[in-house]
């Protein structure tokens, strides 16, 4: 029996760990990898595919009333990450940002910062895949909304 080299085998991988990058809201993978002398890595560090933003506004948002602000599907054949959901609105409120119906994710904004960013960097949609952003608001006014969904859109393997 062989003994362990502790090597894997994707990418010449000989140790690898993730952590969480707190400031960053990031999951990291630390990798040691093998490598002959001389040679060089392929590291690319642009985003894969086109980057969509889609915004969206509605005025007059009753109090207490789950409200749709904004939606995106993702097209057939491609699929869609590195998300984050900017919002922003005249009251306090709550956000909530739905995939397929089912909440994923809430913010909530209060007196002094009525904007906020909801990060959904460590999530892959598919095609077909309905991501919504709703918001409740918490004021006794009638308030205007906006928001900006940003990511990645490229070719599903």
């Amino acid at each position: 029996m062989a003994s362990p080299t502790n090597k894997s085998q994707r990418d010449n991988e000989i140790y690898s760990h993730e952590f969480f990058d707190e400031p960053n809201n990031q999951v990291r993978k630390f990798v040691k990898i093998v490598q002959k002398q001389g040679e060089s890595l392929d590291i690319n560090l642009k985003p894969r595919g086109v980057v969509e933003i889609i915004y969206n506004e509605v005025a007059a948002v009753p109090f207490g009333i789950e409200t749709k602000i904004n939606e995106y599907v993702v097209p057939a054949g491609k699929n869609f990450d590195t998300c984050c959901v900017t919002c922003s609105g005249d009251n306090i409120s709550r956000f909530i940002v739905k995939i397929d119906g089912v909440n994923l994710k809430s913010q909530r904004t209060w007196y002094g910062n009525f904007n906020t960013e909801i990060k959904l960097s460590r999530f892959e949609f598919v095609a077909g895949a309905k991501l919504q952003v709703f918001v409740i608001n918490r004021s006794d006014t009638l308030s205007d909304y906006e928001t900006s969904i940003t990511g990645n859109v490229f070719d599903a393997n």
